[in-house]
């Protein structure tokens, strides 16, 4: 590593570590009783709220086919100009299949 990459590295470190401090010593959030009153109250199959939970199959649809398509062939691909961005990706089509 370079010596300027080793001081935006270090900046980062000194800038994130005293928030991630803080925020892990707050007080919790205290949190509406009606937060999880969903729009579609109905259970089929067995599934309560079904609609709502059905509804996340699309974002691990795409997130896995993301993630498949960076595994297998996007290794082979002139698609990214620098080698960090398909890790970028990957980052992002694994949350998205998360979601």
């Amino acid at each position: 590593m370079n010596h300027a990459g080793f001081h935006r590295q270090a900046a980062l470190l000194a800038l994130s570590v005293p928030i991630l401090v803080g925020v892990a010593l707050m007080p919790p959030i205290p949190q509406s009783v009606a937060y999880h009153d969903f729009a579609d109250q109905r259970a089929l199959f067995g599934i309560r709220h079904f609609w709502n939970v059905v509804s996340n199959i699309p974002f691990a649809v795409i997130g896995l086919a993301g993630c498949w398509w960076l595994l297998r062939a996007g290794k082979d691909t002139g698609s990214f100009a620098a080698p960090w961005e398909r890790s970028a990706y990957f980052l992002f089509f694994f949350a998205e299949f998360l979601t």
